[in-house]
This record gives structure tokens, sequence and C-alpha cells, in this order.
């Protein structure tokens, strides 16, 4: 998803789902939104859309004037993106190789499985060892604790848990459905033509637009066909401050780019560089 969306508003789309999916589960939502970052990360740096980074170099007019489009950009990118998917992925597994340590607290059921163990350890150890029938009944309320130590072995595991996710699907599902099918078909359906047009956009005869219009243009479609009559309140609601941020940030980058001054920065690090010893440079 933040391949195709900005990392940073796929964060925003997945932290309110993730959150109530941790609260649901008892879970801590720290180590799950920690996922989240580094997944959209990695993901915004694949196209030149998915980061403002990528945004202001696939801006820049050398990669233009180089034909450095959209395909060419995913092809090259595409296998860093996945080593280091693979890389994190194999990290994260092997951080939180132990389901229980992402519980916020311990549920209800292993408690009470634990301190039904407790009262059977106790009992067998209460019992004396001077009949036969003493031993009998120890035997057997050892044989007790371990069925209850191994049925809580296996809980842990979540080997019993197809029951309690299938429930707490079903809640889900009855508290949270989608509201509005048909909004959320328009949406998708936008979203599916403005990346046909970045696709198709690679090809040399019909490299009209950029990458900023071909977007603008997606969006001016789903307003047009959702043909809302609360249109004001509508656009009052988009985040005009993050958009002017951004636009202003491109603005002046152009600018000081346009001046010299990191044509300036550049000469100076490399009058630095050569002014050291030629031993220490690479230092």
């Amino acid at each position: 998803v933040s391949s195709f969306l900005d990392n940073v508003t796929t964060v925003i789309l997945m932290t309110p789902v993730a959150i109530r999916l941790c609260e649901v589960m008892s879970l801590d939502p720290v180590p799950v939104l920690l996922g989240i970052i580094v997944q959209s990360n990695i993901g915004g740096s694949l196209t030149p859309i998915g980061d403002p980074i990528s945004i202001i170099i696939c801006s820049n007019h050398f990669f233009t004037k180089n034909g450095i489009t959209f395909t060419k950009f995913v092809a090259h990118t595409l296998p860093g993106v996945i080593l280091v998917t693979i890389q994190s992925c194999m990290h994260l597994r092997f951080v939180f190789r132990d389901p229980q340590s992402l519980r916020l607290n311990e549920p209800k059921e292993f408690k009470d499985l634990r301190r039904e163990i407790k009262v059977w350890q106790r009992a067998a150890n209460s019992l004396s060892s001077y009949s036969k029938d003493a031993d009998l009944v120890r035997a057997t309320l050892h044989k007790k604790v371990k069925l209850l130590k191994r049925t809580l072995r296996r809980k842990q595991r979540g080997l019993d848990s197809n029951d309690a996710y299938t429930h707490t699907l079903q809640e889900l599902k009855l508290k949270y459905p989608i509201k509005h099918k048909m909004l959320l078909l328009q949406a998708c359906a936008a979203l599916t033509f403005v990346l046909v047009c970045f696709f198709v956009q690679s090809v040399p005869k019909w490299r009209t637009l950029p990458l900023g219009w071909l977007a603008l243009l997606g969006v001016i479609a789903l307003l047009i066909v959702l043909n809302r009559d609360d249109m004001e309140h509508l656009l009052h609601r988009i985040e005009w401050t993050t958009l002017l941020f951004f636009a202003a940030m491109f603005v002046m980058m152009e600018c000081v780019e346009r001046l010299g001054l990191f044509a300036c920065i550049g000469e100076l690090t490399k009058r630095i560089i050569l002014f050291v010893d030629e031993r220490h440079r690479l230092a």
C-alpha cells in the first residue's frame, strides 16, 4: 500500500485499525506500530510517489532529461526493496519470536489454569506416603497436574485459539462493517486509474503529463464521480496545511538549487576532502 500512497498517509490509515485489533487481542500496540512504520518506509522507497524524498528526486530536471520514468525507477529499486523486506521480516520475526511477549497481560484463562495447577500441586504435596492408597492418589494428582500444564502450554502456543479468532473476527465484522461500499469501489477505481496512468506515462509517445498532474487528475475524477452535495464540508476536511507545507518545501528546494547553494556546498566539501591527507580521506 505504501508503494502507491504516501508513507505518512499509509501509517495514518493503518494505525487506528492496528490499535483497535491490538485492543481486541490484548496485545501491546507499540511493536505492531513499529513494524507498520518500518514496512511503510520500505514500501515507500519502491516507487517515485511513495515517499517525499522519492518525489523530490524524480521531480529533478536531471532525471526527466535522462528519461528516468516511473517504470525505470521501480525496476531499479525493486531488487533492493525485496532484499530489505526479507531482512526486516526475518528480523521482526526473530525479535518477536515469542507471541506471549506481545501481550499486555496474561489472559484470564491462563491465570485460571495456573491457579488450578497450584491447587492440585498443593493437594498432591499434602498427602503422606503411609499407604498405597495415598501413593495412588498422589500419582493421580500428579497426572492431573501434568495434563493441566500440557494444556496451558498448548494454549500459549495458540493451538487452541481458532475459536477465539473466529469469535473475534465475527465481532469485528458486526461492529465495524463497511458502511459505504460504493464509495470504496469508486475510490479503488480512481486509484487503479491513476496507477495505470503512472505506468502508461513511461511510454515515450504518451509521456505528456508529470506524475503530480496525473494524481491530481485522479482526485478530480473521484470528486466528479462522488457528486456530493456537501462538497464544501468535504474540502474543509482536507489537510491543506500538510499539502502547503510540502508544496512550499519543493519550491524552496528548487529555489536553493537554482541559486547554486547545493553546488557551493558540494565544492566546499570537495575542497575539505582534498585538503586532508590522501591516506585519511576515507576515514
